[in-house]
């Protein structure tokens, strides 16, 4: 067995450097090593990204993706003055192809334009992948997105969001979206914060199987969890899902709804609302709001 020093792990990748922080353009950089390495380490520095940074495995069937690492959520920061996300993991649409085991870790991304469409990370048709710490604030949309279109021939599937804050972005926090009938697939969530997001914190649709797990939903200004079904004539409700010693605190209007699922486990959550007339000051909060086209719940 070979042990690599993180020095000697880069010597492996395509390095990234800023000679002139935060004026300098490092999208074409950063593009052209994640095309041409499977492993590509981003020391520390702040990079500013002004257009998406594309991994697509459209047509090459079921496809390998580079694993990204930085120097830590402090230390590697992504400015992403793009309307878009920084980077974005995808098949494509495409029923038969799919991009397996992408791993984005060690980095902060942030957006110093304000763009209105800006993102963190984008996700379709997107399989077995990681995110850790990872630490995303004031992008102008959603935080960690992810979008199927087809069933699940175009799912998301086997997520795993692990120590990763999400702070102030004009989206949801964390959100699975399925439209025209899609379904998305074991999105789990482990010791995450997620806090004074505009739309809420975490939105599942059309989610089958997926546990929130000691994390940390406070202060958004909508819905702190919710969970439904998305768009489209064939659009599923949500199943399967549990959510276990999570703190809910004063998110404005309600903690959680549960509409349109199947089979639902919440245990060991703490609900707490500090209404002292100070921002983000919800008008009223409720807990648990269940919804006549929910069934299967258990609150314990």
């Amino acid at each position: 067995i070979i042990q690599f020093t993180l020095d000697h792990m880069s010597t492996f990748c395509e390095k990234i450097i800023v000679y002139d922080d935060c004026s300098t353009d490092d999208t074409v950089a950063i593009r052209a090593a994640i095309d041409n390495n499977n492993l590509v380490y981003i020391p520390e520095g702040t990079y500013v990204v002004t257009s998406t940074i594309l991994i697509d495995v459209t047509g090459d069937g079921y496809a390998s993706t580079p694993k990204i690492f930085g120097d830590g959520m402090s230390k590697t920061v992504i400015d992403n003055q793009n309307a878009g996300a920084f980077i974005k993991v995808t098949s494509g649409g495409s029923p038969s192809d799919f991009a397996y085991g992408f791993q984005i870790s060690d980095l902060k991304i942030i957006d110093t334009t304000t763009n209105a469409g800006s993102m963190g990370i984008h996700l379709e048709g997107a399989r077995l992948g990681t995110i850790s710490n990872v630490y995303i604030t004031g992008l102008g949309s959603h935080g960690i997105y992810g979008l199927s279109t087809v069933r699940d021939y175009t799912d998301v599937a086997g997520v795993i969001i692990r120590h990763v804050e999400i702070l102030g972005c004009g989206g949801w926090g964390v959100y699975p979206s399925s439209a025209s009938g899609g379904i998305q697939y074991s999105w789990n969530m482990y010791q995450c914060r997620i806090g004074n997001n505009t739309l809420g914190g975490i939105n599942l649709e059309s989610m089958n199987n997926c546990v929130i797990d000691s994390c940390g939903i406070f202060y958004n200004k909508g819905t702190a969890l919710k969970i439904g079904k998305g768009t489209g004539a064939t659009a599923s409700a949500s199943k399967l899902i549990k959510v276990t010693h999570c703190e809910f605190d004063t998110n404005d209007g309600e903690q959680v709804v549960i509409d349109s699922c199947n089979a639902f486990t919440a245990e060991n959550t703490y609900m707490i609302c500090n209404n002292l007339g100070v921002a983000p000051n919800p008008v009223f909060t409720k807990g648990f709001q269940i919804n006549s086209t929910a069934s299967g719940i258990d609150i314990q």
